[in-house]
């Protein structure tokens, strides 16, 4: 016997059948959960001690190799544990940074700071060309879903950034992309709106305009127009400022008075 002069067979026998019924019992869900921490504490230690055994014979077995090579090992075992365990996972830091109209100078301070910490910086490639520094990794996407792929899939980037023109808070890609990172780390970074700069850029207020984006779908604004006395849209591909001038001509809106305020350069870090 194992152990000669403690508990006889028959006792070690009822005493392994008590506990394996109770282990049974507790489900194989919650078996699960208990076992994987140790597991993921065990393997490292097992795995090394073997690797060490296998090709000893290149170091001459030293117990120094062995001791140094364990310890560093064991204190990754246990910060796998407390992550398995505890959910101490590392989750990875997004900031969703607005640069404004796209020149250097009107980007602020915090988001060129943002910038130029990320490992990468993801976006449409016209707010790359804007924003990147030299050498920055890069990744292009526009849609919410494709840019949280990226983030999930590449947990090697520390910090990641997804810059956004314009304002995160004003008819930005911003709110859809959140929920998709709620597992991540998130901050969000205002930039100057291109609705406050062309009203600084006319030297006036924006606090009764009524405000109505035509980026990338046909809608008709003339009846907003009859509506409110000043009306701010954002245009893009099928409503872009020409067309909606023909409307307005087709319709004799000859007392309306348009303002545009085109896209800012690109500036190179």
């Amino acid at each position: 016997m194992l152990f000669p002069k403690s508990m006889s067979y028959k006792a070690w026998a009822i005493v392994f059948s008590v506990v394996s019924l109770l282990i049974t019992n507790v489900g194989l869900t919650q078996i699960i959960d208990y076992s994987v921490p140790v597991l993921m504490f065990l393997y490292p230690l097992t795995i090394t001690l073997m690797l060490l055994s296998l090709f000893g014979h290149f170091f001459d077995y030293d117990k120094r190799v062995f001791v140094s090579v364990t310890a560093f090992t064991l204190a990754a075992a246990v910060l796998d544990l407390l992550a398995a365990r505890f959910g101490c996972a590392f989750r990875p830091q997004v900031r969703i940074i607005g640069i404004g109209p796209g020149s250097r100078e009107m980007i602020t301070r915090e988001a060129c700071r943002a910038i130029e910490e990320a490992d990468c910086l993801i976006g449409a490639q016209r707010m790359l060309n804007a924003a990147a520094r030299e050498g920055q990794k890069t990744f292009a996407a526009v849609a919410p879903q494709e840019i949280a792929d990226h983030v999930h899939a590449h947990r090697e980037y520390r910090r990641s950034a997804v810059v956004m023109s314009g304002d995160t808070g004003f008819f930005s890609g911003t709110r859809k992309l959140l929920p998709l990172l709620s597992d991540c780390e998130v901050d969000v970074l205002p930039g100057l709106s291109s609705l406050a700069c062309l009203c600084a850029k006319l030297q006036t207020s924006y606090e009764n305009i009524h405000v109505v984006s035509l980026h990338g779908r046909a809608h008709d604004i003339v009846p907003e127009v009859r509506a409110y006395e000043r009306v701010f849209a954002l245009v893009g591909g099928r409503g872009s400022p020409r067309h909606q001038g023909d409307r307005f001509r087709s319709r004799r809106r000859s007392r309306v008075q348009m303002h545009r305020r085109a896209a800012l350069p690109p500036c190179r870090w």
